[in-house]
């Protein structure tokens, strides 16, 4: 609203922007581009995000979201729960990337990449990310104690324990999430065995410093006891 004349008149409206969703086997989400973002204390990531969105990249949503809901059901309902908005972001040569921020609960971000089944593992990934925050809301996922570092192989540096449950919750589900697919049948099941090595490997790291940690809470604990009995390592 402005004056002139003194008399009051209203200014233009500003043109409303329709952002893209996706909407598939119930799991919904908004694509966030960099105008619509406001997050604090992240200007490097948000320098990233990207200006607009591709309409390709909604054909690649759907399609990861198909191969889950076929391959992986159990991990589409963990997306469908917690991923409520998306921003993506401009991809790094030869990285695909994907990060969730631990006080914006359900906005995960994600290089813009044109395969589903990278997509679809990174939103599982995502997902375990956002189950892990809202859970360590409640209760820590350590008390403290252990103020030894360990070798985390995702990042190629020494973490506190915290971040080794951080890392191990979230790999160890994705390595679930390529066997699951492999033994489903899904076609790419060479890229999904190379894979299962790879982070089977990074386990030989991650899972030392959980086991029997007297450090971990009964939350720590919740997260990485039933993985550890599902990838047969408990």
């Amino acid at each position: 609203m402005s004056s002139a004349d003194g008399r009051w008149a209203l200014d233009a409206p500003a043109p409303v922007v329709q952002l893209a969703a996706v909407r598939r086997h119930g799991v919904g989400f908004t694509i966030l581009t960099r105008d619509a973002l406001t997050m604090r204390d992240y200007e490097d990531l948000l320098e990233r995000a990207c200006e607009q969105v591709d309409p390709r990249m909604l054909q690649v949503f759907d399609a990861a979201l198909d191969l889950a809901a076929t391959y992986a059901p159990q991990y589409l309902r963990w997306v469908e729960r917690t991923v409520h908005q998306m921003f993506l972001i401009a991809p790094n040569p030869g990285r695909v990337e994907s990060g969730s921020v631990e006080h914006y609960l359900g906005l995960v971000h994600l290089t813009e990449h044109p395969e589903p089944l990278p997509v679809a593992e990174l939103l599982a990934h995502e997902a375990t990310h956002q189950y892990m925050n809202v859970l360590a809301k409640l209760e820590p996922l350590d008390d403290g104690s252990d103020e030894r570092l360990y070798w985390s192989p995702a990042v190629q540096a020494r973490r506190p324990v915290a971040k080794i449950v951080a890392a191990f919750h979230a790999f160890g589900n994705v390595l679930l999430f390529y066997r699951t697919c492999r033994e489903a049948g899904l076609a790419n099941g060479a890229e999904c065995l190379r894979q299962e090595r790879l982070l089977g490997g990074w386990m030989d790291d991650l899972v030392p410093p959980i086991q029997d940690n007297p450090a971990l809470t009964a939350t720590g604990n919740a997260l990485c006891r039933p993985l550890l009995a599902a990838l047969g390592m408990s």
